[in-house]
């Protein structure tokens, strides 16, 4: 490496060294989040201040997307409890556990608002589209008996075929 990328390396151990020392005692992030667990529910449902809490610990956004690798935009969406904007919920699972992880706090919580989003979704998409599913299922029924009769004709013309020449 020339003195360029060993001053860069450098730097960024000095940054990473500077993030670490600046982030609180896991009692203290542990008093905080009861803290925010005991202020109740939100005025229309419970909401956790999770911006607050990673404000409180000295990392911007951009710290957190450095040390968690997540897009700053999810980063935000997870804040703002926006779950209509993270992607599949098994990245976003994975997400919101890894920054629950960098600020030492328990995610159960959070996953489980996360839970009750993904099931008020499915239960508005079954209540749109009541028919939706029991359609599909009816379909791929259908299906099994078309392909069913299908190979049932073919094997009567093979039989019929060679029974004859």
């Amino acid at each position: 490496m020339d003195n360029k990328e060993e001053d860069m390396a450098i730097e960024i151990d000095e940054d990473f060294d500077e993030l670490t020392e600046t982030t609180p005692s896991m009692e203290d992030i542990h008093a905080d989040f009861e803290e925010l667990m005991e202020t109740g529910p939100g005025p229309e449902n419970t909401v956790f201040n999770l911006e607050e809490i990673r404000k409180s610990r000295g990392l911007t956004v951009n710290d957190m997307s450095f040390l968690t690798k997540i897009n700053p935009r999810i980063i935000k969406a997870i804040e703002q409890q926006r779950f209509d904007l993270l992607p599949d919920p098994f990245y976003a699972r994975s997400f919101m556990k890894m920054y629950m992880k960098v600020l030492n706090i328990d995610g159960d919580k959070i996953l489980a608002l996360y839970d009750q989003h993904l099931t008020r979704v499915a239960s508005r998409h079954e209540k749109q589209y009541p028919t939706a599913v029991h359609d599909t299922l009816q379909r791929r029924h259908s299906n099994i008996w078309l392909v069913a009769v299908i190979a049932a004709v073919l094997s009567a013309a093979l039989v019929g075929y060679f029974w004859f020449y």
